[in-house]
């Protein structure tokens, strides 16, 4: 397995999936497999100065082992694009997406009334970088 800078397929494939508009200021991180499956994507939209909107696409979880997808992503995020928070949008009825998200590091901090749909709310989560678990420190031993 490889994690890689996502290819332009990789982008348009989680744009289809997730039903989401395309922009300009997607970059993505992606975990392959050797032979070129993908098996997970996060699509990463710089939002403002100082946050981007995550999109994570899971095929299958062997692209979750040991980490290194989660690491590779957050680094980007919050040291390559030196940004100081992450956001995803959840719908409420997407109760799998709200546990791995939470696991991951994420905190609801709102709800947006009718985000999802008609009487379906969309979670607004965030993780700050001062808090995230993936990512190196300047003071960390090792």
């Amino acid at each position: 397995m490889r994690i890689v800078q996502a290819t332009n397929e990789d982008i348009m494939y989680v744009i289809g999936r997730l039903h989401l508009n395309y922009s300009q200021s997607m970059v993505g991180i992606s975990a392959i497999s050797d032979s070129g499956k993908l098996y997970c994507c996060c699509l990463i939209i710089i939002s403002s100065e100082s946050c981007v909107t995550m999109h994570i696409v899971v095929d299958s979880p062997i692209g979750l082992k040991n980490n290194w997808f989660f690491k590779e992503s957050f680094n980007y995020v919050f040291n390559t694009a030196d940004k100081l928070t992450a956001t995803v949008f959840v719908p409420e009825s997407n109760k799998k997406s709200e546990v791995f998200c939470k696991k991951i590091g994420f905190n609801e901090i709102a709800r947006i009334p009718n985000g999802a749909s008609a009487g379906k709310d969309t979670l607004v989560m965030v993780m700050q970088k001062d808090a995230c678990k993936w990512i190196a420190r300047s003071n960390d031993n090792g």
